[in-house]
């Protein structure tokens, strides 16, 4: 009877397992940090708020990486890479920037462009319900 629990259980796990996919986890991985970077905005621990908001860059980047070539909403293949440099170099760097110069009014314009921008990924991909914290 312990064995047949056991068996159950592992094979339950194996099967969830498979239900995540890298690029999700690193990306639900970011989501989490950038919520917990404006958080300790908030409370003017800003040097936690920079580094993780750069932790969240590093996981978007992982999650890309992971898989760069998706579908985009039309069917075709689309590269997130070129969207990816843009999110990087442009709301997220600002955010970056801003969190780095503790200037809380900035910075908070940055993380809605920044939040905005992931967004904009996920409509592309033909997934517009995907979550994104703060929005």
């Amino acid at each position: 009877m312990k064995i047949t629990h056991t068996l159950t259980a592992l094979v339950a796990l194996i099967a969830l397992s498979g239900c995540t996919t890298p690029t999700r986890q690193h990306m639900r991985i970011a989501n989490v940090k950038l919520a917990e970077s404006e958080q300790k905005m908030a409370a003017g621990e800003w040097t936690q708020a920079t580094a993780l908001a750069e932790e969240a860059g590093a996981e978007v980047k992982l999650g890309i990486e992971a898989r760069p070539i998706r579908k985009g909403a039309g069917g075709g293949d689309l590269d997130m890479t070129p969207l990816f440099a843009a999110w990087l170099n442009g709301p997220h760097h600002e955010l970056v920037s801003a969190l780095g110069a503790n200037q809380a009014e900035r910075a908070t314009a940055a993380f809605a462009a920044t939040r905005q921008q992931c967004a904009n990924c996920h409509i592309a991909v033909g997934r517009p319900t995907i979550p994104v914290s703060g929005l």
